[in-house]
């Protein structure tokens, strides 16, 4: 019998990630480009948190196949997303979430984002409490 992961396929579209994305800023822009609802997507990954949002970073109700299952979505390697989602490589590190001290949620600098796509704007990031400057256009 064919397992959930076994019957994903690789989406359509597949916008990158951004450095630092959350896991529900990336699912919900996937899902935007897709035209499917988010929800979809991430029921898909694992069980459904109530509080599921572009602002979600948790992978507490992903299983071991979790990150195969984005990766297959997504059409792209899982060493490429844990290294823009940090809560991914978290969630991939043997040893244990690294410390990340002093974050707050984000945007991204809107002139870095426009090349990206046009879900690009929708993006949310967590950055640390100092960076409050894109250091390329100083906005």
């Amino acid at each position: 019998m064919p397992t959930q992961t076994d019957q994903l396929r690789s989406l359509p579209v597949s916008p990158g990630p951004v450095h630092n994305e959350t896991l529900g800023s990336y699912l919900h822009r996937l899902a935007i480009a897709n035209s499917r609802p988010a929800g979809v997507l991430a029921r898909l990954l694992g069980h459904l948190p109530p509080e599921f949002s572009p602002l979600s970073d948790t992978t507490a109700t992903w299983t071991p196949h979790s990150p195969h299952g984005l990766a297959t979505l997504a059409g792209r390697p899982v060493t490429e997303l844990a290294r823009a989602l940090p809560a991914l490589a978290d969630f991939l590190n043997p040893n244990g979430p690294q410390p990340r001290p002093h974050r707050v949620i984000g945007r991204p600098c809107r002139c870095c984002t426009a090349r990206r796509s046009p879900t690009a704007s929708l993006v949310i990031l967590i950055l640390p409490a100092h960076q409050h400057l894109c250091r390329r256009h100083q906005r």
